[in-house]
């Protein structure tokens, strides 16, 4: 059998000197007396840190300084991002140009194009409008660019021997040198009998302007415009037509000084067509 036998159980208190809350009482009276004698002294061991000290706070006003400085320049750099990012979605990555560095973004208003405000560009031809409407293609409807940057290209290229770039061109100056063909084709009487403008293409006569209409056609199909056109009543004409309107282009003064800067100077053989500028 089992013995068991209750047993009550005993508690012991623990001994407390009173040691420790003595020091503290006894090193807070004596703080200020001791403070205003010079005389050195160190917390009692019970205290974490001294009471009263100013290193804590330091630095978190430090700390504090230098987040607000990095928040200030984090909320710039989004800042800046967001406005030169382009406000239209990103060209499709597959699709490569080597003209990319070039794109950038403006805000153009339009010019009515009607006789109060007509441009160099309209009118009765003259040997200045001619030159003007040249000045937009001819000097740059062929790019030179090296070889690493042709082989990106969709399609082939055509290497220029003896060196290391590729014959190219961007299609925006074929679409201006059509629409300068299209704009002599309204002036007969100007420009039937001038000799050719010097560029040799494969169509020739109807055959081209019909590949010229086609091709813009498909070029303002693709880049279709989805900017608001306003329109006035004229009174005059006793009709509708159309007011300034804003749009967002590519900046053509940035696409200008590409081109510039890759005009071809070989022929295809390698021979220079012309020195490069210095």
């Amino acid at each position: 059998m089992f013995n068991f036998v209750s047993q009550t159980p005993r508690y012991f208190p623990l001994a407390f000197s009173g040691r420790e809350s003595s020091d503290d009482e006894n090193w807070e009276a004596n703080d200020e007396e001791r403070y205003l004698s010079g005389e050195k002294h160190d917390a009692p061991k019970s205290s974490p840190i001294l009471r009263g000290s100013t290193t804590p706070r330091f630095w978190a006003v430090i700390s504090t300084g230098i987040n607000l400085i990095l928040a200030i320049a984090l909320l710039w750099t989004l800042v800046e991002l967001d406005r030169r990012r382009s406000p239209l979605p990103p060209w499709p990555s597959t699709l490569y140009s080597p003209a990319y560095s070039a794109v950038k973004y403006e805000m153009v208003t339009f010019n009515e194009g009607f006789d109060e405000n007509a441009t160099i560009y309209m009118g009765p031809p003259t040997d200045e409008s001619d030159a003007a409407w040249e000045a937009l293609w001819k000097p740059t409807l062929y790019a030179e660019i090296p070889n690493h940057q042709a082989v990106l290209m969709p399609g082939k290229h055509i290497p220029i021997e003896n060196t290391n770039t590729a014959l190219v061109g961007l299609d925006i100056f074929h679409q201006l040198h059509c629409l300068d063909n299209l704009r002599q084709r309204l002036r007969p009487e100007r420009y039937d009998n001038r000799p050719g403008s010097g560029i040799k293409d494969v169509a020739v006569g109807m055959v081209h302007y019909d590949h010229c209409v086609e091709s813009l056609r498909q070029t303002l199909m693709c880049n279709a415009d989805f900017s608001p056109v306003r329109w006035n009543w004229n009174e005059e004409q006793n009709g509708w037509r159309t007011g300034t309107n804003t749009h967002i282009c590519r900046s053509w003064d940035t696409l200008m000084e590409w081109a510039e800067s890759h005009k071809l100077i070989h022929h295809l053989d390698g021979q220079l067509i012309q020195a490069p500028d210095t």
